[in-house]
């Protein structure tokens, strides 16, 4: 009863979720007179709504296929092909948009901007993933997501990253989630897409930086398990949050754990906790002052670092190239600063506009570097931390539901006799 319970109310708020934001859609295109046509967008253009609908159940569907074969049927197999039907429909043929990854800025700026309006897709998108990681554990990431697709169709020597620099580059992905919403609170510019480095692979053109990119993350995929996945990707830090409190997750041994360390040594991505005998031990008394130390230093690295970071911005960049032409009397000029100068505004309202966007930068810089460096001292007195365990466990952050420890149980193959 308490499972059906849960099912029908994940449907119910399913269904509230999907409802409430079909009222979300953007107004239609105006109807011109005469002979104006439309012009013909570089990008994708939106999908007919039929295919969004479409996107919609496709994505359910492999959720519920994933979690019955991470969880019911233990297939690595199962999982393996869904992996190659997921990247080939969600990657190459929809162009990896709509995405989950990128989903988050917009629906960071629909909280920001009563004026931006998110479609009920994208809201589907960001939810929907999070809502089966709450019930049953990232199996978005073990086969769904087509960034984490292609990576793992990929690896074919494992190597094992160590401890230490395991620990250090998870950091990453806490400090690109808050970049992104930090630039996108500011100016409202989508970092996640324009540096994705899966969508040239996927449409198969794109900035040369970004083809190269997507040729190294590929090439270190052979060998690193997943690592955009665990180094690199925002949307993994909503999925660890989720994957900590979820309602199942999977387990290795089908029963009493034997101690056998085979899990571990076949887990690519050090998602496997060894057994532990000791004592439950905590963390020191200046790794706790540290904790509190580290946010007032991030906040006063982030107030020196924000002016740097506003110069990256193209209307303090604009204002700056516009006051250094007339202070100076430059004969040369940007195509920014010739198109400020034929919009006929006033310099000094692009300056005060850029000395308002720069104290921006500098506050959103400075709370969030505060933010990251709390993040960093958590996660320091965590590694700390630790508790006795009498078997080998799938950490539940870390773990992507992948099915690669199963039949590396010797309990495993001896149930499937």
């Amino acid at each position: 009863m308490r499972r059906r319970a849960w099912i029908g109310s994940f449907l119910f708020c399913l269904l509230c979720l999907v409802s409430v934001a079909r009222g979300l859609e953007r107004f239609p295109p105006p109807e011109f007179e005469g002979v104006y046509e439309m012009p013909h967008p570089h990008h994708p253009a939106p999908a007919a709504e039929w295919r969004r609908g479409m996107d919609i159940v496709m994505l359910s569907c492999a959720l519920i296929v994933a979690a019955y074969l991470a969880h019911k049927r233990r297939s690595r197999f199962g999982l393996v092909w869904l992996a190659v039907f997921c990247l080939i429909y969600f990657g190459f043929y929809r162009k990896g948009c709509v995405c989950s990854v990128g989903s988050i800025q917009n629906i960071a700026l629909g909280f920001l901007d009563p004026m931006y309006m998110v479609s009920w897709p994208v809201l589907v998108f960001f939810a929907l993933p999070l809502a089966f990681t709450l019930l049953f554990g990232r199996v978005f990431c073990a086969s769904v997501c087509p960034l984490g697709a292609v990576q793992e169709l990929v690896l074919v020597k494992p190597v094992r990253v160590p401890g230490w620099l395991d620990s250090c580059l998870s950091l990453i992905p806490y400090a690109y989630l808050i970049a992104v919403l930090v630039v996108v609170s500011i100016n409202g510019s989508f970092l996640v897409c324009r540096y994705d480095p899966f969508v040239s692979l996927f449409r198969l053109s794109g900035p040369r930086y970004l083809v190269v990119l997507a040729v190294l993350f590929v090439g270190m995929s052979l060998f690193v398990g997943r690592p955009y996945c665990r180094f690199i990707c925002p949307y993994a830090v909503l999925l660890r949050i989720c994957s900590r409190w979820s309602w199942r997750h999977v387990d290795v041994a089908p029963s009493e754990c034997v101690v056998c360390s085979l899990c571990h040594d076949a887990c690519p991505f050090d998602a496997i906790r060894p057994s532990r005998p000791g004592p439950r031990s905590n963390p020191r008394t200046w790794m706790v002052g540290l904790f509190l130390l580290l946010p007032v230093l991030g906040f006063g690295l982030g107030q020196w670092a924000g002016p740097l970071f506003a110069r990256q911005d193209l209307l303090v960049r604009t204002a700056e190239r516009v006051w250094m032409e007339e202070s100076f009397s430059l004969k040369e000029t940007t195509p920014e600063s010739e198109a400020f100068r034929l919009g006929g505004m006033d310099p000094l309202f692009l300056y005060r506009a850029a000395s308002e966007r720069e104290k921006r930068f500098q506050s959103g810089v400075a709370w969030g570097m505060a933010l990251w460096a709390m993040v960093a001292g958590w996660k320091l007195m965590t590694a700390a931390r630790s508790r006795p365990r009498e078997r080998y466990e799938a950490d539940r952050k870390e773990c992507f539901s992948c099915a690669r420890c199963f039949m590396s149980c010797p309990l495993e193959r001896k149930r499937r006799l």
